[in-house]
């Protein structure tokens, strides 16, 4: 028997049509996905299936992403712009008591860990999939092997091309996408790979203008992070302890074989990892060891 599709709702956040995928039951602890790029909430598919009995789940599409309308200047895509979007999802979908657990992939870290710190104690746990926010990324940069590989970030910061790209050179971004990536998981959705690039790729381009502006040594971040990492990521270095320790503090790092698409590489023991930990942070949080 086939699985009901997933819901998505729509309404208007700051004057732009704004999109997410809801499972789950409402008043129940919340998990909030934040898709990569240039994927879709869709993504998460595996993770939301198994977890929705338990959990209420909100996964939204990304600003220009599929039914979340494009912002008219880049600055709609950047951190703070975003943040405002999750917050506004998650006031119209919750109480405002319930705990949330924040899992990303890709950029959707940056977003994950940026929505974190604006929830404080009602923040309970977050889930990190080959991924890392603005200040981690910015000191990986010292590192030559990083550089080489993050190459494709200084093209997002061309005009117009990167657009010209993925709307005219069809499967030009899925091949580069399964080429750099490792692991098993392939691009099958190649048409779609496109179309979802060519508005949410300014998130490269807001991001590259904030990074002249950020706190390096910003206050760690404080419930238990779990950071999930496929050991062949071809875009990312794995990160050691030491690096996540600056940004966290208390982190878990796992590395497993697999690709940059770790969560449906390996979607079933990506799944165990993260439900296992949803359940140890809130049986913390009830016990006020993270209260």
């Amino acid at each position: 028997m086939l699985a009901e599709p997933l819901i998505e709702k729509t309404m208007v956040v700051r004057k732009l049509k704004t999109s997410w995928i809801e499972a789950g039951e409402r008043g129940r602890p919340v998990l909030f996905f934040c898709h990569g790029f240039p994927d879709s909430s869709r993504v998460w598919d595996h993770q939301i299936r198994s977890l929705e009995k338990h959990y209420h789940i909100v996964a939204p599409f990304v600003r220009g992403c599929e039914n979340s309308e494009p912002g008219n200047d880049v600055h709609r895509y950047g951190r703070d712009a975003i943040v405002l979007d999750h917050l506004a999802i998650l006031n119209a979908v919750t109480t405002g008591n319930e705990p949330v657990i924040c899992i990303g992939h890709d950029l959707g870290v940056v977003h994950a860990m940026t929505l974190v710190r604006r929830l404080g104690d009602r923040a309970r746990g977050l889930v990190v999939i080959n991924g890392m926010d603005l200040e981690m990324f910015t000191r990986r940069l010292r590192n030559p092997k990083q550089v080489v590989r993050s190459w494709y970030m200084g093209f997002m910061q061309l005009p117009l091309i990167p657009e010209m790209l993925a709307n005219f050179a069809p499967h030009t971004g899925a091949w580069l996408a399964k080429s750099l990536a490792g692991g098993e998981a392939a691009v099958t959705d190649t048409v779609g790979f496109d179309r979802r690039s060519a508005a949410p790729l300014n998130q490269y381009r807001a991001l590259a203008r904030e990074a002249a502006t950020i706190d390096e040594h910003q206050a760690r971040i404080r419930p238990h992070v779990l950071a999930i990492w496929g050991r062949d990521d071809g875009v990312l270095v794995a990160p050691t302890q030491k690096e996540w320790d600056l940004a966290a503090l208390n982190v878990t790092i796992r590395i497993i074989p697999g690709g940059h698409w770790l969560h449906r590489d390996k979607g079933e023991i990506v799944t165990g990892f993260i439900s296992d930990f949803c359940h140890q942070c809130l049986a913390k949080t009830k016990q006020g060891e993270f209260a």
